[in-house]
């Protein structure tokens, strides 16, 4: 008997939602999701630098609980499964929570917020006690726990007299960004507390999602 010719796969026929979706673009600038925790502070900072690298892939959200870390998370995943059910729209390709780890004021719920944005797979912008050391960080080098937010705000004003959160300050800070982050770098490397504690007083993360960005 005559061998017969193979059969041919048969592709799945692909389904409307399939057919409208876009594909990614290798050549685009990719798409980032930062949840804060306040509009002041770190929306503005964050603005700043997406107004200056004319960042139009970058959008930058504020948790409805302001304070609560486990509010920011839970925004962050809320906002990727709405993200997702948009047919045209691409996929966030990074998703950053920032928030602050205020070891008086601490949560209960902070371990969870960490836990469940690691399980996400959500970059983590922490600062402890507050976002303004990674301000502090673009004047000098530092590792002086802080008893609280108020006590780093203090020593900020030293080099930023009259400094409130509603300032501005990525023009100011900007010439000193990359100094400060690698500060931040050595600074969190080598703190006495690292093996116990992931994100001790004083420390920060943020430099780790403004290079992301300073690199679209």
């Amino acid at each position: 008997m005559a061998k017969q010719p193979p059969k041919t796969p048969q592709r799945r026929a692909r389904s409307a939602a399939e057919l409208r979706r876009p594909a990614p673009s290798k050549a685009g600038r990719r798409l980032i999701l930062i949840v804060c925790e306040g509009d002041q502070t770190e929306h503005r900072y964050f603005d700043a630098i997406r107004t200056a690298g004319s960042l139009t892939t970058v959008s930058i959200e504020i948790a409805p609980d302001a304070g609560q870390a486990l509010a920011v998370v839970e925004r962050a995943r809320t906002l990727r499964r709405l993200r997702r059910q948009q047919i045209e729209a691409l996929p966030y390709d990074e998703i950053w929570c920032v928030f602050d780890r205020e070891a008086r004021n601490e949560p209960a719920s902070f371990p969870r917020a960490v836990a469940l944005a690691t399980r996400e797979k959500f970059g983590l912008a922490i600062s402890n006690p507050s976002f303004e050391y990674w301000y502090l960080l673009h004047f000098t080098e530092t590792n002086r726990p802080y008893q609280d937010a108020d006590d780093l705000l203090a020593d900020l004003r030293r080099h930023l007299p009259g400094y409130e959160k509603n300032h501005a300050l990525f023009a100011r800070l900007h010439p000193q960004t990359s100094l400060a982050g690698n500060r931040a770098d050595r600074l969190y490397e080598r703190h006495p507390d690292r093996e116990t504690d992931a994100f001790p007083n004083p420390s920060t993360l943020v430099q780790r999602l403004v290079r992301q960005l300073l690199d679209l």
